[in-house]
């Protein structure tokens, strides 16, 4: 398959990459969009203490299964568009035991320690759709969309930590996609609250 391999800072080739998939651990996704977060910005120029080259970056994912899966709690079809949580927890320490797999002991990421989504499939532990991270996609939703129902999560995680509070203004710094998602889940958790933006770009503001 087609990937862009990231060697180093400002390095990155396109190559034919050989994927390995073992059918009893993994399910074979197959690559339709992958958005470029701004961690993939910053490793790409500068590196990263997390990512052991050579390796494929993105985790930011809208792919199509390519076989059907019956997992413990639910099952998927064959072509079967779906968003893909990027978090590889070991599901034996003590946060994952707690299903708080973000901050698992040994914690692997798609994109970071293993490879990821800028390529034409991608190879997932069955793990991630075991705790539910295999999510489909409803038809009304664009590839493009379902790719940033990741970094959207992130943002909703973070008006829930603020929205039963009451105040009468906030202030948002940064104008990228994530400051614009913020933007947007503040007014509707807080339709009264006052809402200023910090940013760089003109045309975002």
């Amino acid at each position: 398959m087609n990937a862009a391999v990231f060697y180093g800072p400002n390095d990155i080739r396109i190559e034919d990459f050989k994927i390995k998939n073992s059918s009893s651990e993994n399910i074979l996704l197959k690559l339709r969009c992958c958005s470029v977060c701004s961690y993939d910005v910053r490793t790409f120029r500068n590196g990263s203490f997390k990512v052991k080259t050579p390796i494929i970056l993105g985790h930011e994912i809208c792919a199509t299964t390519t076989e059907d899966f019956q997992g413990q709690e639910y099952g998927i079809k064959a072509n079967t568009r779906v968003s893909v949580y990027p978090v590889i927890p070991c599901l034996n320490c003590w946060y994952c035991l707690d299903k708080r797999y973000n901050l698992c002991s040994n914690l692997r990421e798609i994109g970071s320690t293993v490879n990821g989504g800028f390529a034409e499939y991608l190879s997932v532990p069955k793990k991630i759709f075991d705790i539910g991270g295999i999510v489909p996609v409803q038809d009304n939703v664009s590839d493009e969309e379902a790719a940033l129902v990741e970094p959207l999560a992130c943002c909703i995680n973070g008006i829930n930590q603020v929205k039963n509070f009451k105040f009468e203004s906030a202030i948002i710094l940064g104008d990228g996609p994530i400051g614009i998602m913020q933007l947007l889940l503040l007014k509707k958790a807080n339709s009264h609250t006052h809402v200023t933006v910090c940013g760089k770009v003109k045309d975002r503001l």
